[in-house]
């Protein structure tokens, strides 16, 4: 595997690491062009809100951004629930807020997600949004000014720990797909971690959660079995009662019982043949039930778990590979520019030949984040080539995504060969991306647009 690498002392490690954090986003492209976005209208005074309620996309209060909206049955304007705010790195807070309307229902909790933060935008922007989206949830849909937590998946994922780390309002933050280098972050609500099994930012997670042992932060990880996306309703159940343990206004009573709750979603888990789910699992429990005789108890089954020479042996080997599997991501981003397609070809072949490989699993998806971003970068700095290259080993490494067709479609463009621009674009399209603006605003496609297919093309799909 190692014989075309450029040896890691000819490339510096810190650019290495730079690189591995560059590519830990989410693989949708923040478009040259921004979309114009249609801004519906806001509350107003004659505007009443209703309980059991989805709002897809309304405006902010402040009238510059949208956002969506699900008030639990429990709501009223004297009800002061909690609120959970999520940020999604494609701009659709909706997903998050529609997935989990069955947990607000279950748990009383108000939902609002961004339908304008992304990928792209640097912190500032968004830890305005979090500001705002907190601002409408407290004066607007009369949220608990004392039980706000905030929660994000991948890039939406870092933009929600900036933003806990820079709102004091927010009791507790959420963190799926993505994290920090650790160091990054000094401070920190309550944090709880989700790390897919087959997510290719599993060990970031993992390594985010480990660097907050040594920072007064009450923190949890959570693995789950799946792969770089929202968790499943019932594994962000967790979460439900993370962010609500982690608010001073929550009563005692009500704490025991989601203690409770807790417990018996993660029973399973203690009885584990597993010493090391069951020492992970020990670990979690700890810190969900944070200062009651639960967490005295799991800390003396904890101590003596760990002496065993078994479990000892499994950290010592999970170590080795996670090592492994941060290297090879090293090697992988080297090998953009130093291999032959023939060996990608070889070397995807083979991780898809692995199945069962978790680690394998992970670093395609590790290949198809890296492919993207070089295709991305190889676009905008006018590095043609490279970004050629980069394209074909993202069709080698992921096929089915509908981002490879659409880059792809910007780089014909700009070869200026249209034909086969409009060929890769309704490839695109058959692959899944149905948003008309991500399209008629591509800066890549000027030339194309006066054509009759690229406008046929247009009028099929979905606005915005």
């Amino acid at each position: 595997m190692n014989s075309f690498f450029v040896p890691l002392n000819r490339l510096p490690l810190i650019q290495v690491l730079f690189f591995v954090f560059l590519l830990s986003g989410c693989s949708d492209r923040h478009e040259k062009n921004q979309e114009k976005k249609s801004v519906t209208p806001g509350a107003t005074t004659q505007e009443v809100w209703k309980a059991n309620s989805f709002y897809p996309s309304i405006s902010s209060s402040a009238g510059n951004q949208l956002i969506s909206v699900y008030l639990p049955s429990s709501w009223n304007e004297k009800a002061q629930l909690p609120a959970l705010l999520f940020f999604d790195p494609h701009a659709d807070g909706s997903l998050p807020v529609s997935k989990y309307k069955g947990l607000a229902e279950k748990y009383n909790v108000i939902l609002i997600g961004s339908n304008t933060s992304e990928n792209g935008m640097n912190f500032d922007q968004s830890n305005a949004i979090a500001g705002s989206m907190s601002n409408d949830a407290i004066l607007r849909f009369k949220a608990s000014s004392q039980n706000i937590s905030v929660a994000g998946f991948s890039g939406g994922a870092k933009a929600a720990l900036a933003a806990a780390s820079m709102h004091p309002e927010m009791c507790s933050v959420v963190y799926c797909g993505a994290a920090f280098p650790a160091g990054n972050i000094q401070t920190l609500p309550p944090a709880l971690g989700f790390a897919g099994i087959n997510d290719m930012n599993f060990t970031e997670v993992e390594g985010f959660d480990v660097s907050l042992d040594n920072l007064s932060i009450l923190h949890a990880l959570d693995e789950w079995n799946g792969k770089h996306e929202w968790p499943d309703s019932s594994t962000f159940e967790l979460a439900f009662i993370w962010t609500q343990l982690s608010s001073a206004t929550v009563s005692s009573q009500i704490k025991k019982n989601l203690c409770e709750k807790y417990l018996d979603i993660q029973k399973s888990k203690l009885k584990s043949k597993d010493v090391l789910v069951r020492e992970k699992t020990l670990k979690q429990m700890c810190a969900f039930n944070h200062g009651n005789s639960v967490e005295t108890e799991c800390k003396k089954e904890l101590a003596e778990l760990e002496k065993n020479p078994i479990l000892i042996k499994r950290k010592k080997e999970e170590e080795k590979l996670v090592a492994d599997e941060n290297m090879r991501k090293q090697q992988y981003v080297q090998a953009f520019e130093a291999a032959p397609l023939t060996w990608w070809e070889s070397e995807v072949k083979r991780l898809k030949g692995n199945k069962e490989n978790a680690s394998d699993q992970r670093l395609l998806g590790f290949i198809s984040l890296a492919a993207y971003s070089f295709s991305s970068n190889g676009l905008k700095q006018e590095n043609l080539a490279g970004a050629e290259k980069a394209i074909a080993v993202y069709g080698i490494a992921d096929p089915e995504n509908s981002e490879q067709p659409f880059l792809e479609a910007c780089l014909l463009s700009k070869k200026n060969q249209p034909d086969l621009a409009i060929a890769s674009i309704k490839k695109s399209v058959q692959l899944g991306i149905n948003r008309r603006s991500k399209i008629e605003n591509e800066a890549d496609f000027a030339a194309l647009r006066s054509r009759a297919d690229f406008q046929e093309i247009l009028s099929g799909l979905k606005n915005p």
